[in-house]
């Protein structure tokens, strides 16, 4: 009869059988785990206390298990621990990272052997024999390893109880830590536990009575009501899903008194749901129906805030208005729709401009202030609006009207009067093609050159003619060493080169193999010494060469002119020689 409490029962001067005792001796254990049944009754495994996995005192490949009570619901047993269970050793990482699982069962041991008698039912004779006379009931943890990379940890074995999840790293073969340690954590049966990555909800953690009274009491009174003000917004599930709380749950709880003369009632009672009041609210704002007659007078409207739009047609005049009762403050200055600026304001009176060659502004009566000041300034852009010759020598200041004041080509001789113009009036070097007239500049006004010499500068009002150096355009001349294949970049020259010419050795002089070549980029050449002076050579795709003999081979060309240097890519064969090299770079 499982899940009941049963005990054996003897009675006086009666000879006890063997089966009693056995009996006796089962319950006293199947009694416990009945009681343990009851108080944690559930579908799912349960740990009532303790059983918290965590990393040895000094860290290691170990982990310990805290003193423990748990209830495996297919066995119906309980096990039990009451210290500190340990070590239970995981296994190293292996190439991925896997994921282990932790499972506990109770474990039943015989102890204390002692010297018994026995008498054979069937011939009387006795016997003596050792015999445990006790047993031990603790608990046997195993690890059931993961499959690496899997990023799951393995199902747990029927009959065991699984306590936690255990991440082990990759290579991982000196510590596991609490953070590696994933344990209960689901308060309740079929809660999920939230880092576990299988079997989530076959375990969860029920606390011991005590504790489970204790954090009742917290926010309950001992008959079972909610503590005074013990409810806060945070506990409650706001929301506008099936089974959230929003406002078409929440009462007003009062009457609320809205009844505005010769305006519309709120119509709020107590019951009514604070979404119904707002709403209400709403409607009654829209059209000001809330509102009661004569309840809106000056002190409610802003400087300014009443326009032509709020004003039906025909309905002000000026029995309205007293005089000189409207100034600045009044007007609602803008350029929004119905607010007032200088396209709303006409002249009244037409305005007469009509310049003598010019344009006339063509301005009524009924043009608006806006549109003055845009003829206005489009007559002012391009001086249309000024009379012919209206400007003269009063209306320019000394050293006022430059080059940017005149359009291209609009002073021409007639504005100039005669013989006032010369170099004085001229900045340096600022009269240029654009300013002398075709076909009026001769051989004879430009300076000469010296045959053969070029121009290089200008010294005063001379040009500088010479002849042409190196000097002038600039050379580069260093060395380097090379005796690998690959790309040599060389910078540091100034310029980009045209022309490379390079001269070259073997840094093993008594070798004698040289070279002496040039570039273009587009042409490598150079003629070369090799097999240790015995022998000359031209080669038509390398600029510097080295060569041992048999093969061994050292060989560059320039495939590229920088900004300032070149690069060398060179080729290699058998055991190549190293090449000191100078070079000189021209323009």
């Amino acid at each position: 009869m499982a899940g009941e409490i049963n005990v054996a029962r003897y009675d006086n001067n009666e000879i006890i059988h063997k089966d009693d005792l056995a009996y006796g001796e089962t319950r006293e254990y199947e009694n416990l785990t009945s009681l343990v049944e009851r108080l944690a009754i559930a579908s799912n495994d349960a740990i009532i206390e303790g059983g918290i996995v965590k990393q040895r005192g000094t860290p290691s490949m170990n982990v310990d298990i805290e003193a423990m009570l748990a209830f495996c619901v297919s066995t119906g047993k309980i096990a039990y621990y009451g210290s500190d269970f340990g070590p239970v050793s995981i296994t190293n990482g292996g190439a991925q990272d896997r994921i282990d699982t932790l499972e506990v069962r109770v474990l039943e041991t015989s102890f204390d052997p002692l010297q018994r008698a026995y008498k054979d039912p069937n011939t009387g004779d006795v016997s003596y024999q050792s015999w445990n006379a006790k047993l031990h009931y603790e608990i046997e943890a195993q690890l059931i390893e993961g499959t690496e990379g899997a990023g799951i940890a393995p199902n747990h074995t029927a009959g065991w109880i699984k306590i936690a999840e255990i991440d082990v790293d990759a290579g991982e073969s000196t510590s596991i830590l609490d953070a590696d340690i994933h344990n209960v954590d689901a308060g309740y049966n079929t809660e999920v536990n939230g880092t576990w990555t299988s079997e989530t909800a076959v375990t969860f953690r029920s606390k011991a009575l005590t504790e489970v009274k204790g954090l009742f009491r917290v926010s309950h009174t001992e008959a079972g009501d909610h503590e005074a003000d013990i409810i806060q917004g945070s506990h409650i599930d706001w929301g506008a899903g099936a089974g959230e709380v929003d406002a078409d749950l929440m009462p007003l709880g009062t009457t609320i008194s809205h009844a505005p003369t010769g305006g519309t009632d709120a119509n709020l009672t107590s019951t009514s749901t604070v979404r119904q009041a707002v709403q209400k609210a709403l409607d009654l704002l829209i059209n000001l129906s809330g509102v009661q007659n004569d309840a809106l007078d000056s002190r409610h409207i802003a400087a300014g805030a009443i326009d032509s739009e709020h004003i039906a047609n025909d309905q002000v005049d000026s029995q309205h208005y007293a005089a000189d009762s409207i100034d600045g403050e009044h007007m609602n200055w803008g350029v929004a729709a119905g607010q007032v600026d200088a396209d709303l304001m006409p002249l009244g009176t037409a305005i007469t401009h009509n310049p003598t060659g010019g344009t006339a502004a063509s301005l009524v009566s009924g043009s608006t202030v806006r549109e003055s000041v845009q003829k206005t300034l489009d007559l002012m852009i391009d001086l249309s609006g000024v009379e012919n010759g209206a400007v003269d020598a009063r209306h320019i200041g000394n050293d006022q009207v430059n080059s940017q004041h005149y359009a291209t080509g609009s002073i021409d001789s007639e504005h100039i009067a005669n013989d006032q113009v010369n170099s004085q009036h001229y900045a340096a070097l600022s009269v240029d093609t654009e300013h002398i007239a075709n076909n009026n500049v001769t051989l004879g006004k430009i300076a000469k050159g010296t045959l053969d010499a070029y121009l290089k500068g200008q010294g005063g009002s001379n040009s500088i003619y010479e002849k042409l150096a190196l000097k002038d355009t600039g050379v580069k001349i260093a060395n380097s060493t090379r005796s690998s294949a690959g790309d040599q970049v060389i910078t540091g020259v100034g310029f980009r080169p045209s022309v490379v010419i390079i001269i070259g050795a073997d840094t093993v002089t008594t070798n004698r193999n040289m070279s002496w070549g040039w570039s273009t980029v587009t042409d490598n050449q150079c003629y070369y010494q090799h097999t240790n002076g015995a022998q000359v050579g031209i080669s038509v795709s390398a600029c510097i060469m080295g060569d041992r003999g048999s093969g061994n081979v050292l060989m560059g060309a320039i495939n590229a002119f920088g900004s300032d240097g070149f690069t060398i890519t060179w080729q290699v064969g058998g055991s190549p020689p190293t090449m000191n090299f100078t070079y000189l770079c021209l323009p």
